[in-house]
């Protein structure tokens, strides 16, 4: 059973979930951005934090990606 992962501080979107492996998680991670100007990728199966990114001081909406895994030869964005 996945352990809910929680946020320093609000979010204001509906995290985008990628459906492929990604660091440690197999089946695929959620990215969030949250009020404390962070971004977080976390394990979509387990909910434990794979990465976060300090990107600003606030962020307001869902983080968007680019990978390789959807467009060929794209390098993996976040």
């Amino acid at each position: 059973m996945p352990i809910p992962f929680l946020l320093g501080a609000p979010a204001q979107s509906r995290p985008p979930v990628v459906g492929f492996s990604f660091g440690t998680a197999p089946k695929g991670a959620a990215f969030l951005g949250a009020q404390n100007g962070l971004v977080y990728a976390v394990n979509a199966d387990t909910g434990i934090l794979e990465w976060s990114k300090p990107v600003g001081s606030m962020v307001q909406a869902a983080p968007a990606g680019l990978f390789s895994a959807y467009f060929a030869g794209a390098v993996d964005l976040v």
